[in-house]
């Protein structure tokens, strides 16, 4: 089964250097050597597009939108999914090296764990000490901070 992308329009503030979006690409605002209709790119690399007075005027005129986060963009980056951590499929949790991963898609929250071992001689370990946890929309910004953790 193919999972659903979910898109939004994103806030003028939530861009900058390498920030992943699409554009609508028409006869009428045609920006790229590319077919026409939704188009992927990142912030910075057309010259129109780093005008923040007329990429504020894209958005409004709803020519933007950027792909919610999803379970496929999360197994891309190498993480290991372990399955669902709720039922009605709101929460994912996944594996990567000694981290684990728990997102949930209606509040876009996003935790990350590391293992952490017991201090008692066993080797077991617990998955207690919280690595990071915030919102996280989309791609660019889970990238982002993965890349900050060094995950």
């Amino acid at each position: 089964m193919q999972e659903e992308i979910k898109y939004y329009t994103p806030d003028l503030s939530e861009f900058y250097f390498g920030f992943t979006f699409e554009f609508y690409n028409s006869n009428e605002n045609f920006l790229f050597e590319a077919k026409l209709g939704w188009t992927k790119t990142k912030f910075g690399l057309s010259p129109t597009l780093r005008d923040l007075e007329v990429l504020d005027s894209y958005l409004n005129k709803g020519l933007i939108r950027v792909s919610e986060l999803s379970q496929f963009d999360i197994k891309s980056k190498g993480w290991k999914f372990e399955g669902d951590a709720m039922i009605r499929r709101t929460r994912d949790i996944f594996y990567k090296d000694r981290y684990m991963l728990e997102y949930n898609y209606l509040s876009r929250k996003l935790t990350i764990k590391e293992k952490a071992f017991i201090r008692d001689g066993s080797g077991n370990y617990d998955w207690y000490t919280i690595f990071y946890r915030g919102e996280i929309k989309n791609i660019s910004e889970f990238e982002k901070v993965v890349k900050q953790l060094g995950i």
